[in-house]
Parts: C-alpha cells; sequence; structure tokens
C-alpha cells in the first residue's frame, strides 16, 4: 500500500512539473508570439484590401447613358462619405539606349544610310562605280569630335554642321540609286533597312530645323533610332534633369500601387489628379478622405479649377460633384 501511494504521488509530482515547465514555455513565448499575431493581422487587413480590389475590378463598368434621378432630398440625407488615404505621383520609366547626342545620332544615322547605299548599288557593282560617302573621312571626323572631353558651343555646331552634310550627300546617292531601274528597288529591301530609311529622313529634316533656327526643341523629337517610339521626359530631379522612357501617372493606395495612365509623349501630371480620385470611386466605392500630391499638383488645381488655394481633403468632393470634366 506504501509502495503504491509513494508511486501515485510520484507522478503527480511529474505532472506538477511537466505543467509548470509548460507554464513557464507559454510565459516566454507569449512575448515572441505577438509580433507573429500583428503580423497576422496585417495579413488580414490586406487579404481584405486585396479582395475588395478584385471584386472591384469585375464589377460591371457603370452605364453611360442618362440614369434615373436621385431627389435633392435623399442627396442632402446621405452625403458621400470618404474613406482612406490616396497617394498620387508621376514617375518616368527610363529606357534601355544610349544617352542621345545630336552628333551621335547624325553619326548613327549616316551609318544606316550608307548600308542602304551598298545594297541599292549591289545589282550595279561591274556596271557603274559606287557613290563616293567618304566613310573614312566622316569617320575620322567624328572621332575627333568625341575625344573632346567639354566641346563648347562652337566645337558642337561646327560637327553638327559636318554631320547634316554628310547625311544629305548620302540621300542625294540614295535618290539617284532609286531612279536608276537597274538598280536594287525599294521594295527588295528588308523591313528593318526600310524603317531605318524613314526614320534617318525624319531625323535629318528635325535636326536641320533646329540647326537652321538654332534651338534646340522640336515637336515629336527622335532620340534614338532604333525605338522611334521615345520621346525626352522633363522631370527636373537633380543630376537628371532629363529622362528618356515612357511617362506613368501611379496612385498608391495602402501599399498597392495603380498604374493610371501610361505615355510615351510628355504631359503635365496635374491633369491627371480629379481622374485618379474619379478611378478611386469605382475601385473602392467611395472617396478619398485625403489625397497627397506635389506641389504641381495643387498648382495645376488652382489654375485650372479657379480656386485661391487648393485643400487635397475637398478634392473628393471636387470629384463628386463633376469638376474638371
Amino acid at each position: 500500500m506504501g509502495g503504491f501511494s509513494s508511486a501515485s504521488s510520484l507522478g503527480t509530482g511529474r505532472e506538477n512539473l511537466s505543467r509548470r515547465s509548460v507554464q513557464r514555455f507559454r510565459t516566454a513565448d507569449c512575448a515572441s508570439t505577438r509580433g507573429v499575431w500583428r503580423t497576422a493581422g496585417e495579413r488580414a487587413a490586406r487579404r481584405e484590401t486585396v479582395e475588395t480590389i478584385a471584386l472591384a475590378s469585375l464589377k460591371e463598368p457603370e452605364p453611360e447613358g442618362p440614369q434615373e434621378t436621385v431627389s435633392d432630398e435623399t442627396e442632402d440625407s446621405d452625403p458621400p462619405t470618404n474613406h482612406g488615404k490616396l497617394i498620387a505621383d508621376a514617375t518616368c520609366v527610363p529606357a534601355d539606349i544610349r544617352y542621345p547626342t545630336d552628333v551621335s545620332l547624325l553619326n548613327e544615322a549616316r551609318e544606316k544610310t550608307e548600308e542602304i547605299i551598298d545594297q541599292l548599288h549591289s545589282p550595279l557593282v561591274s556596271k557603274e562605280p559606287h557613290p563616293r560617302t567618304y566613310r573614312k573621312k566622316t569617320r575620322r571626323a567624328f572621332v575627333a569630335f568625341t575625344k573632346h572631353k567639354k566641346a563648347g558651343r562652337k566645337k558642337i555646331r561646327r560637327a553638327k554642321r559636318a554631320q547634316l552634310g554628310f547625311l544629305r550627300r548620302n540621300f542625294k546617292a540614295i535618290d539617284r540609286l532609286l531612279e536608276n531601274p537597274e538598280a536594287l528597288p525599294l521594295t527588295q529591301l528588308s523591313r528593318r533597312k526600310y524603317k531605318n530609311l524613314l526614320i534617318t529622313r525624319e531625323l535629318f529634316r528635325q535636326q536641320l530645323e533646329m540647326f537652321e533656327n538654332n534651338s534646340n526643341r522640336v515637336d515629336d523629337r527622335i532620340v534614338s533610332i532604333s525605338q522611334p517610339h521615345i520621346r525626352p521626359i522633363v522631370c527636373g530631379k537633380a543630376g537628371k534633369p532629363t529622362e528618356f522612357g515612357a511617362k506613368l501617372s501611379i496612385s498608391v493606395v495602402q501599399g498597392f500601387s495603380f498604374v493610371d495612365r501610361l505615355s510615351w509623349d510628355s504631359y503635365n501630371a496635374g491633369a491627371d489628379l480629379i481622374e485618379q480620385i474619379k478611378t478611386y470611386h469605382r475601385r473602392f466605392g467611395y472617396y478619398p478622405e485625403s489625397a497627397h500630391v506635389d506641389n504641381i499638383y495643387r498648382s495645376f488645381c488652382c489654375v485650372m479649377l479657379g480656386a485661391e488655394r487648393f485643400s487635397p481633403k475637398v478634392a473628393g468632393n471636387w470629384a463628386h460633384a463633376g469638376v474638371g470634366e
């Protein structure tokens, strides 16, 4: 009997010891699990936001036709509620191209036209002499210009004049070959070379216009022969005042970024603010409580909307009222 009682007391002691150890483990582990619980709560909130965005994307677009009008009493009794925070900004996605300069672009166009001359003249190799292009001389002139560490305005203008003359001579040779019935017809050129011919002609026209007017601006300026759709975007950043690529208008909501506009041409980002707020309402069903933007957005809204002072908190009310349409 005594042996049984001692065994039972020993078992009871082991159970108490195990319970106390589990108690200490839970107490010590509680502090470390708080961060996990907090992260799980944040994950749940973000999951809810993702579901809201997904449901908003699946909604059918509202009809553009006339809809049933709501009485004034209903509008006064149920004002629109604002919720959330909208961050809007514009940026440029830099393209993978060489930094363009006028002299380097003209030199590249000269090399492209020389390849076209060689192909057009290929049936006349033993019949007529090859048009003179002075490749070694033109290449030597370009290399001599690139060796200048900091070329002045006069040297740049002198180099541009020379490259324009070389390119004009090549175009005259191409026109003479196209008039010759024995030369290779234009339809036999590859698609890439025909595209290069059109782009180099437009590039020559733009560079000649800027050279004659002594200016650095022209509409739809070409900065890359391989990607002629790229335009210079003036962003005003420190060290990079001009970038080359697509311009984006982005709105950020709870850490999620939405691309509201993409354009290869430069534009005023402030014109997109009202439309971004309306898009926010279409996505989530309510207007933002506040909008956080740069000064360019404030300036544009003050000028276009005739407001003396722009307040981001009333931007949702402006969009609800149809201002800016």
